[in-house]
């Protein structure tokens, strides 16, 4: 007598039907509860199982019935002949409608009892399509522009699907995209704000697909016009003296000192071993998230087993949305920015350069070009270059301390601390510092390859007489074979 057939199979004349994932085909795409799938075509991906080679596969679409129950609407697909192949292409799918996808792999068996076929079906995905009213797959993101940045125009752009056109709306003030107080840009009427940036268009905007079904509006994102946003001079005071973001000394209760500074007549002094610190509004963070700059002037006092930490901004938690050390206690000057999973340069100095001696610090970040860079006396002395992330969600500024840790502060003094809302450039950089320590200058980017010797026989930043006279000894100079040179 034949053993009997174990619980998991059924019988039916020459087939077995498995109702387990064992020898199934594994289904890929789309992954299972894939949302705002293609309405208009699509591919059906599977892999075939382990352990054999199928004979075929069936293939089953049903639309809002998990189950496969009953003849099925009738749009379902059967393919029940063993002819269905991956990838399979599916088209003409409803809008905002869930579809549930199954394939069953045929076994082909010819060991006794079980001659015939085996019919092992997979699990089974559901996949969503697209809305019928318009979807943004791409949402706008923040910019600066102005000539102080050389952008002149705007280029904030969306990817909008299932649309029938674009509106542009300046927001009114409410943080709402409800077109209550919001403005309607004039013109703009494709995936791109394209604007030439003043002043007075500085604000918050947002995009508007629409089509029969209705409309969506996107993120709404900032546009900033390129300027200096905050100074602190410390000229006896905390106050921001290009703004209205006024610091105060964290915690409350004491009092910053002041000393001989380098701008001006006064400095911050943050002494040694006091983790205090000033507090500056957050607003103080430029909004349009690509571009920063940071430039300071900065003493160092002895350095502490932390490092030292001129300023910190953090979000919510305590995260370095953009943050610099002075150095930090292994002699790395760090720059961090774009928070949880930050972009990070480093320039290496010997601590004792920097103490007790004025020196000028600038950080950029521009993650609209890709650059960031760190300044130093108004030279270039670390960057990278490459994608890099944004600086959002700013809960936290301070100048002098990280203010997380009790271990985390400056010591020594700093002057004339500024923000700018764009990546400042290395000739801007340049006569930050050479307008402080007259008398010098600063070779900002090179002079070219032209550029060979100077009055002290090194290249000078300058291509003058003396690059010419290098350039005219070698004239005429020929050493090819056998144009010019004698055979030996």
């Amino acid at each position: 007598m034949d053993p009997p057939i174990p619980a998991p199979f059924i019988c039916t004349l020459d087939r077995f039907f498995v109702n387990s994932s064992v020898g199934a085909a594994l289904l890929v795409s789309p992954v299972d509860e894939a949302p705002f799938v293609a309405n208009s075509t699509e591919d059906l991906v599977w892999d075939a199982p382990a352990g054999y080679t199928p004979s075929g596969y069936n293939l089953y679409v049903r639309k809002n019935d998990p189950n496969f129950s009953g003849p099925g609407p009738a749009n379902i697909i059967e393919i029940t002949d063993k002819s269905a192949t991956s990838p399979h292409d599916i088209s003409g799918l409803d809008l905002n409608t869930t579809y549930y996808w199954r394939v069953d792999a045929v076994e082909p068996n010819l060991v006794s009892p079980f001659i015939g076929e085996t019919i092992h079906e997979s699990v089974v995905f559901s996949f969503t399509t697209e809305p019928e009213e318009p979807r943004f797959a791409t949402q706008p993101q923040g910019q600066v522009r102005g000539p102080a940045n050389g952008k002149l125009v705007s280029a904030i752009t969306v990817v909008a699907l299932n649309n029938s056109g674009f509106e542009w709306y300046k927001d009114g003030g409410d943080g709402l995209t409800d077109l209550a107080d919001d403005t309607l840009v004039s013109g703009q009427t494709t995936d791109t704000l394209a604007i030439t940036v003043t002043p007075g268009d500085e604000g918050r905007y947002f995009c508007v697909a629409t089509n029969a079904a209705g409309d969506v509006a996107s993120d709404m994102v900032y546009l900033e016009y390129a300027r200096l946003t905050g100074q602190w001079d410390f000229e006896n005071t905390l106050n921001d003296t290009a703004g209205t973001n006024h610091g105060t000394w964290s915690p409350p209760g004491g009092s910053a000192n002041y000393d001989t500074g380098i701008v001006g007549s006064s400095a911050i002094d943050f002494g040694v071993d006091d983790p205090n610190g000033v507090s500056i509004p957050v607003a103080a963070v430029p909004a349009n998230t690509k571009e920063m700059s940071i430039s300071l002037w900065a003493k160092n006092g002895p350095m502490h087993d932390s490092g030292l930490i001129p300023f910190a901004v953090l979000d919510s938690d305590d995260d370095q949305v953009f943050l610099a050390t002075t150095p930090w206690f292994n002699n790395a000057v760090y720059f961090n920015a774009a928070g949880l999973s930050y972009n990070q340069i480093v320039y290496w100095v010997d601590p004792g350069e920097l103490e007790d001696v004025w020196n000028h610090w600038v950080f950029t970040f521009n993650s609209e070009d890709g650059y960031m860079a760190i300044y130093r006396n108004g030279v270039e002395v670390s960057s990278y270059s490459g994608e890099l992330g944004n600086i959002s969600g700013a809960d936290a500024f301070y100048i002098g301390s990280e203010a997380n840790s009790a271990a985390s502060y400056y010591q020594g003094m700093i002057d004339d601390f500024r923000v700018y809302n764009y990546a400042i450039d290395e000739v801007e950089v340049a006569y930050l510092y050479t307008d402080v320590k007259t008398g010098e200058s600063v070779c900002a980017g090179g002079a070219g390859p032209f550029d060979v010797t100077g009055a002290g026989d090194e290249p000078d930043c300058k291509i003058d007489m003396l690059d010419f006279a290098e350039f005219a000894a070698g004239w005429l100079n020929c050493n090819l074979v056998p144009d010019c040179l004698p055979r030996p």
